[in-house]
């Protein structure tokens, strides 16, 4: 795998933010969205009362942005960042629903940080868990997705070829081929059988990466 995994220049700096429970599971995909980009740190979230480790350099507070769908908030549109003068800072929660929820609630600065959101028509691509809620998906899929629009679609299409490597080997290893599933075009787009696209078409729009 890690010679599949790409290594991406980006003009903003990325930090993921992993809850601990992730460190263990094979499904987890937020660790090669921060092997894949040089400029990002990882970090783990253990409990309320203690900060993530390692410390976190969160840089200029008016550069931060986070990916999550905080209630009667409205999101940044991801192309803006692109846009912008300066670079920003672009953190990532990695976990379930529920452990994102906490994590996004209890690590300082993250109340009070401005929220960005996925492209429109951003659908979940490459699950390789059983999601709970509408618009779930792999975190290595909404990086994916964010950093196509906030990047450049290069570095979307970079990070999807290499979710889609994930989620074909991870199948194979339990057995489970999936007949007709998703082939990525040059502009990164999916195309799949109908049998396929209709089994999927229930995800809605995704708001949190899980």
């Amino acid at each position: 795998m890690c010679t599949r995994v790409p290594s991406l220049q980006t003009r903003h700096r990325w930090i993921f933010i992993q809850h601990f429970t992730e460190q263990e599971k094979t499904t987890n995909t937020g660790r090669l969205a921060h092997l894949s980009m040089p400029n990002s740190q990882r970090s783990w979230f253990r409990s309320r009362v203690d900060s993530p480790e390692p410390a976190i350099d969160w840089g200029d507070p008016n550069d931060l942005v986070l990916l999550y769908p905080r209630e009667g908030v409205e999101p940044i549109a991801p192309g803006l960042l692109r846009e912008g003068k300066k670079p920003s800072t672009i953190v990532v929660l990695d976990g379930t629903w529920k452990q994102t929820r906490k994590m996004a609630r209890s690590i300082d600065p993250l109340p009070h940080v401005r929220c960005v959101g996925l492209p429109e028509g951003a659908v979940a691509r490459f699950s390789l868990r059983d999601e709970t809620l509408p618009g779930g998906m792999s975190t290595l899929d909404a990086v994916a997705w964010l950093a196509g629009a906030a990047e450049g679609p290069e570095f979307g299409d970079e990070l999807a070829r290499l979710s889609r490597v994930v989620w074909e080997r991870t199948l194979a290893s339990r057995g489970t081929p999936v007949p007709g599933g998703p082939r990525m075009t040059a502009q990164g787009l999916v195309e799949a059988d109908g049998a396929w696209a209709a089994s999927r078409s229930g995800s809605g729009t995704p708001e949190e990466p899980s």
